[in-house]
């Protein structure tokens, strides 16, 4: 097996490496190489030194069957360093592993195949303990997540864009208003045996591993789990935070990217309502979707803060009776919320976001309409569906005149 320390003089293009044993590289410049069955704990050790000149360039390589491809110091961004590598998963182990200071990262056109989760085989291990960083991605795939306690946001910013014409002429309408939310990915309910570790739903035919880091939530006992696997009628996830953590049957799921129509509680102190949401996934500023409540004033669209892992903020227009909201209450993420534009300085009949954060096809559903006749026509509802990709959401809704 090959061990070797690669100088900041050396070179590698187009080099094939099998079997190596740790290869420490310190400012070398290696490019289109193949490394191949790398078992080792680290096979190879980007060894990043404090000293931006000392760093090495690792690009259009390619990792296959590695434990552990890169070990990375993260105060030398990534950015620019391991652009068009690709990393496929030898079932077990990372493609990155993160140490050092918490520092923001570029990852441009890098791929990552066979990973998921967010333990041991997940593509980025940040072994950081605490702090904050942002991944950025531009290009390539979406790389899962492991982290030793320091908080990660992985930033793949898309367009998203509805176009409102109308029906007959073809003609953008301005100041239509549009709602465009998300949807889910799939509901149901379980009908296996009670006490099962694996949700069963033989009504379905669901496409073998699609539903892969998706998350699944029991509305029954309230539990939820990110997905690690599915064939056609059942998903696997480790479920928790539950009454009982598991499916028994007739238990209700859903199956989301985003929050889409997900039970929640609220409660509030005055104008402020705190929303108590497991794994919601959302940051501060997201907007969401509050129905249900039997309290009018809980409901509605808000921008949201104070976010943690299971909760979030809201203010409210006005104080509501009593310290808790009732109701059948759920929570739904909202990606557009607004009028077209006029041309000024939004182009006519276009509302759009230019950062949607992608991390996994997202179903969405919306509508758009313009009642008001001080704006012109008036205009009868229009449904919007579709899904956010990795190429973001351009689509258009036809309205019918409402003479």
């Amino acid at each position: 097996m090959l061990s070797a320390a690669l100088a900041s003089t050396t070179t590698w293009r187009g080099n094939t490496i099998v079997n190596s044993g740790t290869i420490t590289a310190s400012g070398a410049l290696i490019d289109n190489c193949t490394f191949q069955d790398l078992r080792t704990t680290t096979p190879i050790s980007a060894s990043y030194c404090i000293d931006a000149t000392t760093s090495s360039t690792i690009t259009n390589c390619t990792f296959v069957n590695a434990a552990t491809a890169l070990k990375w110091t993260c105060g030398n961004a990534l950015n620019g360093k391991i652009d068009g590598t690709a990393f496929t998963s030898g079932g077990t182990g990372h493609a990155i592993e993160l140490i050092g200071t918490a520092t923001d990262q570029i990852l441009t056109n890098v791929t990552f195949s066979g990973y998921s989760g967010t333990s041991t085989n997940a593509a980025i291990f940040v072994n950081i303990l605490s702090s904050n960083m942002i991944i950025s991605i531009s290009g390539g795939t979406i790389p899962s997540i492991r982290t030793a306690g320091a908080t990660v946001t992985v930033q793949n910013s898309v367009t998203v864009k509805v176009m409102v014409k109308d029906a007959n002429t073809l003609a953008a309408i301005e100041n239509a208003r549009v709602l465009l939310e998300a949807a889910s990915v799939a509901t149901g309910t379980h009908t296996g045996a009670n006490n099962a570790a694996t949700l069963t739903d033989s009504t379905k035919s669901f496409t073998t591993n699609a539903l892969v880091n998706y998350r699944i939530y029991n509305t029954t006992d309230g539990s939820d789990g990110l997905i690690t696997a599915n064939d056609a009628t059942t998903v696997t996830a480790t479920l928790s935070g539950g009454t009982d953590n598991d499916w028994d049957t007739s238990d209700a799921y859903i199956i989301v990217a985003r929050p889409a129509r997900n039970p929640v509680s609220i409660t509030s102190v005055t104008t402020t309502a705190t929303v108590t949401h497991r794994n919601h996934g959302l940051v501060a500023g997201a907007n969401v979707a509050i129905r249900g409540a039997n309290e009018k004033e809980y409901n509605g669209i808000y921008t949201i803060s104070n976010v943690t892992t299971n909760t979030y903020d809201y203010t409210m227009l006005a104080d509501p009776a009593g310290s808790s909201a009732t109701g059948t209450i759920t929570a739904t993420c909202v990606i557009l919320n607004g009028d077209t534009g006029d041309g000024t300085p939004d182009p006519v009949g276009i509302l759009q976001t230019t950062s949607f954060n992608y991390t996994i096809d997202q179903p969405v559903t919306g509508k758009a309409r313009r009642a008001t006749a001080a704006l012109g026509t008036k205009y009868k509802g229009g449904a919007l569906t579709g899904t956010i990709t990795s190429s973001g959401l351009d689509t258009t809704v036809l309205l019918i005149p409402d003479e």
